[in-house]
């Protein structure tokens, strides 16, 4: 097999784990859209106060705002498995961190009676999925055979 076949994705060849990954990780980003939506005027005043304006945002800029956050998520995802990227990698479980700090808050609302805190909470439970799949033998093995290292992550911003 040839240096360019190992390094091309093919989702035939790719092990049950990464599979799961994508699957969860992408569900994770949609978890977090509908999160975003469903605290729309949250985000509103916080945008609100950032700007020192006094003028709440258009609704237009929430959404885009929202759609970004989303891209910018299916593009780490494209990282990892376009140029098998540890940094991108890293960048995953550092955002299981964001939803783990949120899950007693999101916890104490959901006693209250809101449903409003479920997307944050399944996004969550997502992320982690997504991270336990990147931890398995199998997916670490998958990226080992990869070859590219910490050296080729860094050269890519050079």
């Amino acid at each position: 097999m040839s240096a360019a076949e190992r390094k091309a994705f093919s989702w035939e060849r790719c092990p049950r784990s990464i599979r799961i990954f994508i699957f969860a990780y992408i569900s994770c980003v949609l978890f977090g859209a509908m999160n975003s939506y469903f605290q729309f005027e949250f985000i509103r005043v916080r945008i609100m106060e950032m700007s020192r304006t006094g003028d709440l945002p258009r609704d237009i800029l929430v959404y885009a705002m929202i759609l970004f956050r989303a891209f910018v998520a299916l593009a780490i995802l494209a990282w990892v498995l376009l140029r098998y990227s540890l940094i991108g990698r890293l960048l995953i479980g550092l955002q299981l961190v964001g939803w783990i700090y949120g899950t007693p808050t999101a916890i104490g609302f959901l006693a209250e009676g809101s449903i409003k805190a479920l997307p944050f909470l399944l996004a969550g439970l997502s992320s982690a999925l997504a991270v336990a799949c990147l931890m398995v033998n199998s997916s670490r093995l998958w990226f080992a055979r990869k070859g590219v290292t910490l050296a080729d992550d860094l050269d890519s911003f050079s």
